[in-house]
């Protein structure tokens, strides 16, 4: 019997945060991190290197983000 396993496709795009700021139109850095840092944005570490996935920023694009409130 052979049995396949179902593996998930990694994403293909993925971007730096600064990329990804700019992308989002232009929110600073220390937002990224502070949403990064509260779940609100998922993220991939390779190395010390953090990448936002393309599906991750569309769906930044569509829902938003929430509030940080006053920081």
């Amino acid at each position: 019997m052979n049995k396949t396993a179902t593996v998930e496709q990694p994403e293909q795009h993925i971007y730096s945060k600064s990329d990804a700021a700019r992308r989002l139109g232009g929110v600073s850095l220390a937002t990224i991190d502070k949403h990064i840092s509260r779940g609100s944005i998922k993220s991939t570490k390779i190395g010390r290197r953090v990448f936002i996935g393309h599906a991750e920023l569309n769906r930044i694009a569509r829902e938003g983000l929430p509030s940080l409130g006053n920081e």
